[in-house]
């Protein structure tokens, strides 16, 4: 799933710096996880992992790819759909969970919330899906619901089986990278059928933790290493991503707008995205943290200044960074080489 912000491009500078300064570490938590890039990487690397994010989203994708050490057998769900174990799959996925996957897949159309509002077979004139995939999301939602009102899946398997429909409407949707517009015109992969693909998962041999609350309560725990990466601007990704909230609470909460964000779901900003409030937001999370190795990746232009990140990790013990130049969001598909500044700060506490 595409999702701004995503350090899948600063992996590698994470890596070495945790590698190289925090020699032996053996557990992270990533309080912002957003869709679990940087969680999910450390987890492949054999750490114990911990995550934490506000949204509805992403605590599915934390459910689905931090929580579960393998895909879900789908045992009682197989059972009652006769399905039968076969080589047909993936090699790195069991087949029984590729069976369920393909009979999602197959459900014919089925029109409700997602068409009437995302699509524009219907007034609304959103055209986030073509009203073909707009019916078989809507088929594979509703069928996902049932499951879990019959006892046939629970709550883990659940998770997974929405994260990869998440997965899925991505990557038709026709959008530039988030839900707060659509194109004007269908886009290349906006025309392209659904395909409900398998969600890798690693084994860390853990016990992973994974939470829908705060930065500042989720990093209230005892790791090696804090990764943090807050927001840096005034972006609240609720709005943002909301079509995936619906999908996810599935509430029927009635859209709004030419976006189409749910006035009833409308929420207070986060304090991190808030000038005023962002960089005692971030001192009281740190504050509240036992992690023995912090490190932070902020925008250099950000809501918080430079010289305030150096001395809040200060207190806490000798403080580097790092510059970085990466590739920055641009709401047009046209704008692929938008270069954005940013910084890699790291210290070990006291």
């Amino acid at each position: 799933m595409r999702y701004i912000g995503s350090k899948a491009a600063t992996l590698p500078a994470i890596q070495s710096i945790i590698e190289t300064h925090a020699s032996g570490a053996t557990s992270l938590c990533d309080p912002f996880a957003g869709i679990c890039t940087v969680a999910r990487h450390f987890k492949r690397l054999g750490m114990r992992v911990e995550t934490g994010d506000l949204l509805w989203g992403s605590y599915v994708f934390q459910l689905a790819t931090i929580a579960l050490n393998e895909p879900p057998a789908f045992d009682r769900l197989n059972a009652a759909l006769g399905l039968q174990a076969s080589n047909s799959g993936c090699a790195l996925t069991p087949a029984a969970t590729q069976g369920v996957l393909s009979w999602l897949e197959r459900l014919p159309g089925r029109p409700g919330f997602m068409t009437a509002n995302f699509s524009d077979a219907e007034p609304s004139g959103r055209r986030f899906f073509t009203p073909e995939n707009a019916a078989r999301i809507d088929a594979a939602r509703v069928q996902i619901a049932e499951w879990r009102d019959d006892g046939l899946i629970d709550a883990l398997e659940e998770a997974y089986l929405l994260a990869c429909l998440l997965d899925a409407a991505d990557r038709v949707a026709n959008t530039a990278g988030t839900y707060m517009a659509h194109l004007k015109s269908w886009g290349r992969k906006a025309l392209k059928s659904l395909e409900i693909r398998a969600i890798p998962i690693a084994d860390n041999h853990a016990q992973n933790r994974c939470s829908r609350t705060d930065a500042r309560e989720t990093a209230k725990t005892n790791v090696d290493v804090l990764y943090l990466d807050p927001p840096y601007n005034t972006r609240d990704y609720s709005f943002y991503y909301h079509l995936p909230e619906s999908l996810v609470l599935w509430d029927g909460a009635a859209p709004t707008g030419k976006s189409g964000v749910p006035a009833a779901r409308r929420h207070p900003i986060s304090d991190f995205c808030v000038r005023r409030r962002a960089a005692s937001a971030l001192e009281e999370l740190l504050r509240q943290s036992n992690a023995k190795f912090v490190v932070i990746h902020y925008a250099a232009d950000g809501l918080i200044r430079h010289g305030e990140i150096l001395d809040m990790l200060k207190g806490k013990g000798k403080t580097r960074f790092v510059n970085l130049t990466v590739r920055s969001y641009s709401s047009s598909v046209q704008d692929e080489d938008v270069k954005a500044h940013h910084r890699i700060y790291w210290c070990h506490s006291h």
